[in-house]
This record gives C-alpha cells, sequence and structure tokens, in this order.
C-alpha cells in the first residue's frame, strides 16, 4: 500500500474518502464500520487515483508506481465481495470506468447523447447508490 508520509499524501487521502463517501452517499466515520470498510477504503482510493488520472492524462501523465497501484486497486475491488449496497456501488463504479467509451461518460456518467444501454446501466449505478444512502 502507497505510504502517506507527506502532509499533502495525507490530506490527498482524506479528500478521495470524503470525495467517495458523498458519492455513495454514506458518512464518513462509517467506513470503519462497515462490514465493507475495505472495500469502501479502496473505492476512496481508486477515485483519488482516476481524478489523478483526469487531472494528467495518458500512462505518461501519472507516475509508473501510480498505474501500479491504480491497477492492483482494480483487481482488488473486483474479487472482494460486497455485503453492502456501498460495496456494490463501489464495484459498479469499476465496471463503468472499464465501461464508458468516452472520456466524458467515464468521468461524469451517461451523457444525452450516450447508447441506451450506457444510460441505462448509468441509471442502476444510480439507483444503487441512492438505495446505499436510505439503507
Amino acid at each position: 500500500m502507497m505510504a502517506m508520509q507527506t502532509r499533502r499524501g495525507f490530506l490527498a487521502s482524506t479528500a478521495a474518502v470524503a470525495t467517495t463517501a458523498a458519492l455513495v452517499g454514506i458518512p464518513i466515520l462509517a467506513h470503519s464500520q462497515s462490514p465493507d470498510a475495505e472495500l469502501l477504503a479502496l473505492g476512496a482510493e481508486y477515485e483519488s487515483l482516476l481524478a489523478t488520472s483526469y487531472d494528467h492524462p495518458g500512462e505518461d501523465g501519472m507516475p509508473e508506481e501510480m498505474w501500479e497501484r491504480f491497477y492492483e486497486i482494480e483487481d482488488r475491488i473486483s474479487v472482494l465481495e460486497p455485503k453492502t449496497l456501498e460495496g456494490v456501488a463501489v464495484q459498479l463504479r469499476l465496471v463503468w470506468c472499464w465501461h464508458a467509451n468516452s472520456g466524458v461518460e467515464h468521468r461524469y456518467g451517461a451523457q444525452r447523447d450516450s447508447d441506451d444501454r450506457t444510460k441505462l446501466f448509468w441509471g442502476v449505478i444510480q439507483t444503487v447508490r441512492g438505495m446505499g444512502a436510505t439503507a
């Protein structure tokens, strides 16, 4: 796991947790108490690395060790069995990233000109996130 040796690293990881919590609609403190604590933590780190990759597009944009960590997280998220809707939402986000055809869809979800299957898939993700927020 990537060590947080700097103040910047600590702040970035804290922001990532807050971002993912907001995306899936759960309180930040619930991460450590959730049956899906590992999955939620990986989802937060994944979102942070995604944001970095958007800001620095292309494999040359992020350092190689960040890409290695990114792929390790993808592999781990894909094999964990979620126990909550929040965990399912983390996995759906990963599958969405694998599915999205454009950078805009990848980052922001289905668009007006997206095909019907893509719109349905994005709608399912939003439904699960909403259910997780009310569960």
